[in-house]
């Protein structure tokens, strides 16, 4: 993706890499850390923590560098402030309803731009601690997920009203924790039939039994994944 191409204009500088899908035969892969394993929460918390400077370039399948027209904003952007980190990302349109961009969080719109930030931020560490502790203070008053949460239970609870959380009398609440079952209802969305295919189909299946099997799984997260992280994630804070 993008990324593969656009580290390489940075070489010349001492990074390095965390994720997944790299190339590590290459330049860029070679500064891969975790060899394409997927990691946990703490072990990436710390790196988040003990990095001078995070650089947050969202991914594209389409393009060489970044998009130009980049409107969704990534949930590293959150994490990342949330941990008072100092982070780097490319511009998106949505980015300043969230942040003072700026103050709490900067931006870089090229190569040229962000190496001549990254050049500035190391040179001024005060500038990029203020800008760091600015935007974990913005993240933790607006863009938690408990924030998120009360959000979406809100849009939810005003469409379905009184509808919301029912079932059927002559259905068990236990059973809709069986996978075949879960399976049913995950009809037509087949990358989440995909993933509960890995569990034995007559198992009721818990969060924790998902986060067990996430974990241990090898490539890019899925949709499905992500979503579940991100409950697992909310009722641990909770």
């Amino acid at each position: 993706n993008n990324r593969k191409i656009f580290f390489q204009g940075l070489l010349d500088y001492d990074f390095k890499i965390w994720g997944t899908e790299w190339d590590i035969s290459t330049a860029v892969g070679s500064r891969v850390k975790n060899f394409n394993q997927r990691m946990s929460p703490e072990e990436y918390i710390k790196i988040f923590s003990a990095s001078k400077i995070n650089i947050n370039l969202h991914s594209s399948a389409m393009l060489a560098g970044i998009d130009p027209v980049g409107d969704f904003v990534n949930p590293r952007v959150f994490e990342l402030a949330a941990c008072g980190a100092f982070s780097l990302v490319d511009g998106r349109t949505e980015l300043g309803a969230l942040f003072d961009v700026g103050k709490e969080i900067d931006t870089f719109g090229s190569l040229s731009e962000l190496r001549d930030k990254i050049d500035y931020y190391l040179a001024n560490p005060e500038a990029r601690l203020k800008m760091a502790a600015a935007a974990r203070v913005r993240v933790l008053k607006e863009h938690t997920f408990e924030h998120r949460m009360e959000t979406l239970l809100s849009a939810v609870i005003s469409c379905e009203g009184e509808s919301f959380c029912s079932r059927p009398a002559d259905v068990p609440a236990y059973s809709r924790n069986i996978v075949k079952n879960m399976m049913e209802e995950a009809a037509g969305d087949t990358e989440l039939s995909a993933f509960l295919s890995q569990f034995n189909p007559g198992d009721s299946l818990a969060l924790k039994d998902a986060m067990e099997k996430i974990n241990t799984g090898k490539g890019r997260l899925s949709r499905s994944e992500s979503l579940m992280l991100m409950v697992n994630e909310l009722l641990i804070q909770g």
